[in-house]
């Protein structure tokens, strides 16, 4: 029934990763791979980061996939949870980015 709130500054876009100390320890993924990750996903359609703890990531997309399948296929390889305990398939994965403009990520 807590809630933690974490106001702190940072220099770069990512650093609310670090901040959070965001990562995926269950598939060996630290902060720093998430990062290089993002970062990528971010050079080519852009994101904004709007929430983070120690094992979620919620972003939007600036520009959508061209392929929203094969991003799909690369969401799912970095956080297999979103397919296996959400939507249930990667296609059903891609409908949904289709449809929000959003990703939602989660390690447990």
């Amino acid at each position: 029934g807590s809630i933690e709130l974490v106001v702190a500054r940072g220099v770069a876009p990512f650093d609310i990763l670090r901040i959070a100390r965001t990562d995926a320890t269950n598939y060996d993924l630290q902060t720093e791979a998430l990062v290089h990750a993002l970062t990528a996903w971010d050079e080519a359609w852009g994101i904004d980061i709007t929430h983070a703890t120690t094992y979620t990531i919620e972003l939007s997309l600036r520009r959508m996939p061209p392929d929203l399948d094969a991003f799909a296929n690369e969401v799912y390889a970095l956080c297999p949870d979103v397919v296996d305990q959400g939507t249930g398939s990667v296609a059903a994965l891609a409908t949904e980015i289709g449809a929000r403009r959003q990703v939602f990520l989660w390690w447990d």
